[in-house]
């Protein structure tokens, strides 16, 4: 027989205060800069982290040469931010459920917070003007694992295999050719896959890819990219400088330049983007609104 585990019944006293402060000391990578957005004096965070450690019996942060968490931090982390989570979760509905305030950390991606967002906080101001809407720039693979730790409260996905619970369709979108205005195809009402890669095509190395790949396989089998860049802005310029053209969501149209312009591109590959909250906790009184607020009306691009 196996020798019995020496935590067998035991109770691990922490406080919501400590917990905090671990997450906090976590994301600013401080003790100095938590305590400054938490409100505390740096000794208050220092001890509460001792605390905390003690109470778990190992160290959970490295203080040299900077301040990271430990492996063990590492792994309670998530555990961590899903009790605060919880708890926020818990006082916004005890509070008030009927008239929802606060903030909420809502997670997109690029194309949607320059593209999409815009036109969402106007909304969102009006029917809730008591919630703060605090965007988080996030990939696509981010955003579910975010959720379901308490990272965030609310996310945009883009084409989930099924809408979650609770969730709705925000926007559609669809991918389009860019072009330089003095492109030869630059005023057609639309053009073919196929006829867009005659040219270089640069893809976006980001969440997009395997959309766009997708897209230009099925007309070119053996397409390759020019060139694949992370940061969208960089592919806009790119295009911009004649290294070629490319293919990305019309959400992005707000960020084209004026040297450069959109077309529709045949056949039509469409996304639907989806509002929704946590599957394994209640969502905030206030993500509900939000949700509320566009439900009779999605956008489209």
């Amino acid at each position: 027989m196996g020798r019995p585990s020496s935590n067998r019944g035991r109770v691990l006293k922490v406080t919501l205060v400590q917990i905090r402060v671990f997450v906090e000391v976590v994301e600013r990578a401080g003790f100095a800069k938590a305590a400054d957005a938490l409100g505390m004096s740096q000794p208050s965070v220092s001890h509460a982290v001792a605390s905390l450690e003690k109470a778990v019996g190992r160290p959970l942060f490295v203080r040299q040469p900077a301040v990271a968490p430990t492996p063990l931090g590492r792994k309670l982390l998530p555990h961590a931010r899903s009790v605060l989570a919880s708890f926020h979760s818990f006082s916004a509905s005890a509070l008030d459920p009927a008239s929802p305030s606060g903030d909420v950390r809502l997670a997109v991606t690029l194309t949607a917070r320059t593209g999409m967002i815009p036109s969402l906080l106007p909304v969102w101001e009006k029917a809730a003007p008591h919630v703060k809407v605090h965007v988080l720039e996030a990939d696509e693979d981010e955003m579910v694992p975010w959720l379901e730790e308490g990272a965030i409260d609310a996310a945009i996905l883009i084409d989930p295999s099924e809408i979650p619970p609770g969730g709705i369709v925000v926007a559609r979108d669809a991918f389009a050719a860019v072009l330089r205005k003095d492109h030869p195809l630059a005023a057609e009402p639309s053009i073919s896959v196929t006829e867009l890669l005659d040219d270089p095509v640069i893809v976006s190395a980001s969440s997009c890819r395997p959309r766009v790949m997708e897209i230009c396989t099925s007309a070119v089998p053996a397409f390759r990219p020019v060139q694949q860049v992370r940061d969208l802005s960089t592919l806009l310029r790119m295009v911009a400088g004649h290294v070629g053209v490319s293919v990305v969501p019309t959400l992005a149209r707000s960020m084209l330049g004026d040297e450069l312009v959109m077309v529709p591109l045949h056949p039509v590959s469409r996304r639907t983007l989806v509002l929704t909250g946590p599957s394994t906790r209640p969502w905030l009184p206030a993500v509900t609104a939000l949700r509320d607020a566009i439900a009779l009306q999605p956008l489209s691009f």
